[in-house]
Parts: C-alpha cells; sequence; structure tokens
C-alpha cells in the first residue's frame, strides 16, 4: 500500500506507516487540484483538520479510486467527507 501524508504528524507515525507501507509520500500544503490528482494512485491519506489538509469531499473521493483509509491525525471531521467516503467503503480513523 502506498501512503499520503498531507499535513504535519509526528514521526513516528511517519515511521509506522514508513514499516507498513511500501510508499509513504509527505506532501503538505497541496492545493485543491494537486491533491485532486495525487489522491488517485494512494490507499492511505493522512490529514488533520487543518488548512493544510486539502478538503476531502466528493469531487476528490470520486478519483481516489485505491483509497482505502483516510487516517485523521487530529480532532474534528470538517475538512471530510464521513458519510460519501463511507458509501464508498472507505473507513475514517
Amino acid at each position: 500500500m502506498k501512503a499520503l501524508v498531507v499535513d504535519h504528524i509526528h514521526q513516528a507515525g511517519i515511521n509506522i506507516l514508513n514499516k507498513y507501507c511500501e510508499g509513504v509520500t509527505i506532501a503538505i500544503g497541496l492545493s485543491s487540484e494537486e491533491f485532486a490528482e495525487k489522491i488517485k494512485d494512494y490507499d492511505i491519506v493522512i490529514g488533520r483538520a487543518t488548512h493544510n489538509t486539502p478538503r476531502i469531499e466528493y469531487p476528490i473521493l470520486e478519483k481516489a479510486g485505491r483509497l482505502k483509509v483516510i487516517g485523521i491525525a487530529s480532532v474534528g471531521l470538517d475538512r471530510f467527507d464521513v458519510e460519501y467516503a463511507t458509501q464508498k467503503g472507505v473507513k475514517l480513523f
């Protein structure tokens, strides 16, 4: 699996991803357009409910054919379309 980290997380989290994923990309500060293009190549996206994490909503989720997990490394879900992600079978943690 490949993981995309789109916001600041602790190095211990990066280490865990490196242990279990075949590839980890850290790309903080992506525009919505860059994120929509990049997400289609990843199984896991790790973000936070901050301005650094692009909104993960319907239009972007439609392009995320491989996406299986959205990891939220903070409190709050306002940047994530939980209902649509769940309908697509994407797990949010």
